[in-house]
């Protein structure tokens, strides 16, 4: 997948459904047939990673309609840079969910993917994950 207008790439599994746009953040959302999917956004951003990171968690924790839990926060690096994962579990429309939000920071800019998957698909998601988030790539 390649958006030339947000300047990113990334690879996906054959089979996904790939739906662009959404939101004005939102760069791609790719959904598997089980129902775990993963959303790229783009959106400008100023201050810190650490205060881009705390503003998601604060975002979602406080201010979603769902039953969100932080798990746990790791920096990690994305396409080079220096980022973070935030994992959460929650409740969604009765059905507990899973999601790891990474985030990176470049030039003003956040990039970020939202992984969702169920509890019990998420070892087996996991791998799938991990390729996508290894293969993104800024192109300009």
């Amino acid at each position: 997948y390649t958006n030339a207008t947000a300047g990113v790439r990334l690879q996906y599994p054959s089979g996904w459904t790939v739906k662009e746009g959404g939101s004005s953040t939102r760069v791609v959302q790719m959904l598997a047939d089980s129902g775990s999917n993963v959303i790229v956004n783009k959106g400008r951003q100023s201050g810190s990673l650490e205060s881009a990171r705390d503003a998601i968690i604060s975002t979602i924790l406080n201010t979603t309609s769902y039953n969100y839990t932080l798990v746990s926060t790791e920096k990690t690096t994305l396409a080079g840079m220096p980022a973070y994962n935030v994992t959460f579990a929650a409740k969604y429309f009765g059905q507990d969910i899973k999601q790891v939000y990474s985030l990176a920071m470049r030039d003003g800019y956040y990039y970020s993917f939202i992984f969702s998957s169920s509890p019990e698909d998420w070892n087996q998601d996991q791998p799938v994950f991990s390729n996508i988030f290894n293969s993104f790539a800024i192109t300009s």
